[in-house]
């Protein structure tokens, strides 16, 4: 796994990496960026520039990509309580209301 920043999939500069394990059966999931104080400073540098971009999208074409967001929150709500069963050692029952949450809070911005 990779950071998304702006519209890049990146590695931390310096190409050091955790493993992200199942805690259940220490099986490797996947690896993801350690990043330095200075991948975060361009992350959040980014994020500030494209903030003002997204509001200056009208408010009718923002709900349509949360509401997008939505669907796939939905279409993905089993593979997504799995990781989380996984990643947090949640139950599957509390992993899968958590997606749930998240459609939910989605759906109550617009």
């Amino acid at each position: 796994m990779k950071n998304l920043i702006g519209y890049e999939w990146k590695d931390a500069r310096n190409g050091a990496k955790i493993e992200v394990v199942n805690p259940a059966t220490s099986e490797l999931i996947d690896t993801v960026p350690n990043c330095s104080d200075e991948d975060v400073d361009e992350a959040v540098n980014v994020a500030v520039v494209e903030q003002k971009k997204w509001a200056e999208v009208p408010i009718h074409e923002r709900a349509d990509i949360l509401y997008k967001f939505v669907d796939l929150v939905e279409e993905n709500k089993e593979r997504l309580a799995r990781t989380f069963n996984c990643r947090n050692r949640k139950t599957y029952k509390r992993s899968k209301r958590r997606s749930g949450k998240c459609q939910n809070r989605c759906e109550s911005i617009y």
